[in-house]
Formats: structure tokens, sequence, C-alpha cells
């Protein structure tokens, strides 16, 4: 198989040309295949749009601050992201998983937000004067009780994996421009 979505052949493919069980040749025409359809997709034309780049088009003075380290979320900056939201007209958090937390043959043990990102949605959250609009970029369900039933927070807005366009997307959804229902693969 040419192409996968599991990491399985990214952990032991060296391992097993090292030992001599896989030819190189084959790793070359399997590269070659995945390349060929690549730009068949047109996957090397141009940059994406993130979403800071497009909320940018809509707000010039847009600031920015990470937040958490990665989708695990270990190393918070929290105290930052708060003194932002504190003097911010909006705030929009963008939280979620990836594949190291949930793929094909990957089963994540339950729903919660990885790591410290709760307490960075809640700290937020409790800190702004405005509303929160709560983005989760994830392929599955995450339990989000804790900004449900939050007031500050009156919006949520479930992306999936929104690929290359989905910045220029969201920031449309966010700002009014277009209206894409009331209905998702997981809502209905």
């Amino acid at each position: 198989m040419d192409v996968t979505v599991v990491l399985y052949p990214q952990n032991y493919t060296k391992a097993v040309v090292m030992k001599k069980k896989l030819p190189v040749s084959q790793i070359d025409r399997a590269l070659r295949n995945l390349f060929t359809v690549r730009m068949r997709l047109g996957l090397f034309n141009g940059r994406s749009i993130t979403v800071l780049s497009a909320v940018q088009s809509y707000v010039k003075n847009t600031v920015y601050n990470q937040g958490c380290n990665a989708v695990k979320c270990t190393s918070a900056s929290i105290s930052e992201a708060v003194n932002i939201a504190k003097k911010a007209d909006y705030v929009i958090l963008l939280m979620g998983l990836d594949q190291n937390e949930e793929r094909e043959d990957f089963d994540r043990v339950d729903l919660v937000l990885p790591g410290l990102q709760q307490s960075l949605i809640t700290s937020v959250a409790k800190a702004t004067k405005k509303p929160v609009i709560l983005v989760l970029l994830c392929g599955g369900p995450v339990d989000v009780s804790l900004a449900k039933y939050n007031p500050k927070i009156r919006g949520i807005l479930w992306v999936g994996y929104p690929g290359e366009a989905g910045g220029t997307a969201l920031a449309e959804i966010i700002f009014g421009d277009h209206n894409p229902g009331k209905c998702n693969t997981i809502l209905c």
C-alpha cells in the first residue's frame, strides 16, 4: 500500500530497510506514486490560508496568542492568553485534536480535550468581558459541556479538519458572510 493514514510506516520503515527486509526501490516506487497523486491534487499549489490570516483580513488589529504548546497542551501560557482576552473586542478560541490523539486504528479513551485545553477555555472565558467563540478542530466528537453551560461562550463551532480553505471558510462563518446551516455530520 502506497498511502496510509496510520503511523506504522513512519515508525518502522527505517528499521525494516536497515534489516534488508524491504528494498529501497519499493519505497522509491511508493513515494513516486504518492507524490504523483499529491501533485495531481494540487497539494503543492501555493499556501493554505490559516484561520489567523483569514480573521486578520476582517479585523486588522487581531492579537494572537498560541495558548497551548501543542494539542496535548502540557505547557499553556494561560496567563498571557487571559491578559489578551481582558483587552480584546472579540475572542476566538481554537481547540481540538490531531492525528496523534485520534486516527484510524487508534481509539481515544475519553471525549475530554487533552492537557490544559479545558483550563485555557474556562480561564479565558472568565477573564473576557466579550463573548467567546469556541472552534473545535477534530475528527470526532469531544465533550464541550464546560463550554455549553458557560454564558460567556456564545458560539461553539465543530469544523473537523477543514483543509487548506478552512481558514477562509471559518472566518466567513464567524463574520457572517456565510451560513452553513444547522446540520453537520455529528449533530444531524
